[in-house]
């Protein structure tokens, strides 16, 4: 399977050698989570945010277990993988136990070589993609239970990867030219590039009600070399503002809520090209940073070598992502302290 940033990755390692990117009680856990008053806890708080595991998906899933998104109900969509690698689409609806595949029976299309949800919204729209029978990335929307296909229609795109929905039904995502990646929005039927200027890629991740969206870009900082920065894009689409975590080598922006905080990842450790390649995380560490714009938070999924963020960002403050232990990818559900 071809991967949108696998390929702007490989594109740009003819021009660089080495670089950086962040890229028991299970329901009971999450009944929990899903139960706080973001109120509750503003004077005990010990740490930024509370974890539960989210149950790893069905069968023929085996691992690669990732929860993408969540919205204001606690609905939870990600992915999970079968033993062939490949990924397959699941909803976890609120206050059940185990995640159920998306059922593609009735797509337009053809999705045998996997699917993955990305993003849920309040009125329970789903957007994320598909592998064609080539391998190629398409971005999908299920609404209403109906499923249709997205596909910008700019000259020499491909690969379409449907990122993030809000709840008046705007999507952003990314897509691939000869070369280099590029963000876009769909609102009202018409797509909008996104290029943060100067940038070599653009990777939007999330939008909020505001129409504020972040994600992260790629600059070429010299021969050999690039460096990777979040970014925060103004809901009117006049400017873009980075976010980078205070002495990272590298930061992400992955989701935004409706009170304008952001959660991200970051490292501090260099990768080469291909530890780039595909749609895997590496050794890194989550962020919150406020509504100010201004103060910063790490946090780690506890014993965990890897704590992705993955987009999902409520306006209660509840996070999903995924978190690797052993080698081992599992979902997580965490909620902020307030």
């Amino acid at each position: 399977m071809n991967d949108s940033f696998g390929e702007v990755v490989t594109a740009l390692g003819q021009r660089a050698t080495s670089a950086v990117l962040w890229s028991g009680t299970l329901l009971a856990g999450l009944a929990g989570l899903l139960s706080v008053s973001p109120v509750l806890g503003q004077s005990t708080c010990t740490s930024p945010v509370t974890f539960a595991q989210v149950p790893d998906g069905p069968s023929p899933c085996t691992g690669g277990n990732r929860s993408n998104g969540i919205n204001p109900a606690g609905d939870i969509v990600g992915r999970c993988k079968d033993a062939g690698g490949t990924p397959h689409a699941y909803l976890l609806g609120r206050n059940t136990a185990t995640p159920a595949l998306i059922d593609f029976s009735g797509a337009p299309f053809n999705t045998d070589q996997g699917t993955t949800a990305r993003a849920i919204n309040a009125g329970g729209d789903i957007v994320g993609r598909y592998f064609d029978g080539a391998g190629h990335s398409h971005g999908f929307l299920r609404t209403g239970g109906v499923f249709s296909a997205i596909d910008v229609p700019f000259s020499n795109s491909s690969d379409t990867d449907a990122r993030g929905v809000n709840n008046a039904g705007d999507i952003v995502g990314q897509y691939a030219t000869p070369g280099t990646a590029h963000g876009f929005v769909l609102s009202r039927g018409a797509f909008t590039a996104i290029d943060v200027p100067g940038a070599a890629a653009t990777l939007p991740r999330s939008i909020n009600d505001e129409g504020q969206i972040v994600g992260f870009y790629v600059v070429l900082t010299g021969p050999g070399s690039i460096a990777v920065h979040g970014f925060l894009r103004s809901a009117d689409g006049s400017s873009f503002k980075t976010l980078d975590f205070p002495g990272a080598v590298a930061s992400g922006a992955a989701g935004i809520n409706e009170p304008g905080e952001v959660v991200g990842g970051y490292t501090t450790n260099p990768v080469t090209i291909a530890d780039l390649n595909g749609d895997n995380d590496i050794a890194q560490h989550g962020f919150l940073l406020n509504a100010d714009g201004a103060t910063f938070t790490s946090f780690d999924y506890p014993g965990s070598s890897v704590t992705g963020l993955r987009g999902g960002f409520t306006p209660q403050g509840r996070i999903v992502g995924m978190f690797e232990i052993g080698g081992v990818e599992h979902g997580f559900l965490a909620t902020r302290c307030r």
